[in-house]
C-alpha cells in the first residue's frame, strides 16, 4: 500500500495545527514537570495567502507535560525568532541528521557564551524540539 503524506505550506494554519499535534505528542512523551520553554517565530515577507499583512507568526508554550500552540506574535516567550519567510521556508524542509544536531549544539554553546558576555540569559531548549522540526520538515512544502 502506498501512503501519501499530507504536506502543508510553511506557517499556514494547517501547518501550525500539524505542529500542535506533533508537539502535544512530544511533550506528553518527553516533557518534564517543572520544565518550561516558549518560542515565538515571526517571518517577514510571507505570502499574502499565509498572512495578509505579509508577516506570519506562531508561538508555543511548554509547561511540564502540557503545551499551548497558537497563531500570532506574542512578546512573553523565552526565545523570539525573526527571520525572512523565504529563507526560513527552505530551512524548515531540512531534516536534521546526527552530524547537524552536533553542530547545532556546538553553535548553541557559542550563543550561550556570547549572551553571557553581554549579560543576557539563555534558556536551553528541550532536546525533543529537534524531533518537532524533523517531523514538520517532512510535512512542509
Amino acid at each position: 500500500m502506498n501512503e501519501e503524506k499530507t504536506k502543508f505550506e510553511f506557517v499556514s494554519d494547517e501547518w501550525i495545527e500539524q505542529a500542535r499535534i506533533i508537539l502535544k505528542d512530544l511533550v506528553f512523551r518527553f516533557g518534564e514537570e517543572g520544565v518550561t520553554f516558549s518560542v515565538c517565530e515571526t517571518f517577514t515577507d510571507a505570502p499574502t495567502n499565509i498572512d495578509a499583512s505579509g508577516i506570519a507568526s506562531w508561538h508555543f508554550y511548554i509547561n511540564g507535560k502540557s503545551v499551548k500552540v497558537a497563531i500570532g506574535k506574542v512578546k512573553d516567550t523565552d526565545v523570539k525568532i525573526n527571520f525572512d519567510y523565504k529563507k526560513a521556508s527552505v530551512i524548515a524542509k531540512i531534516v536534521y541528521n546526527e552530524k547537524m544536531i552536533v553542530r547545532q549544539k556546538e553553535d548553541l554553546e557559542k550563543v550561550k557564551e556570547s549572551l553571557a558576555i553581554a549579560g543576557k540569559e539563555f534558556k536551553e531548549p528541550p532536546d525533543y524540539l529537534t524531533e518537532l522540526h524533523n517531523q514538520l520538515a517532512l510535512s512542509t512544502v
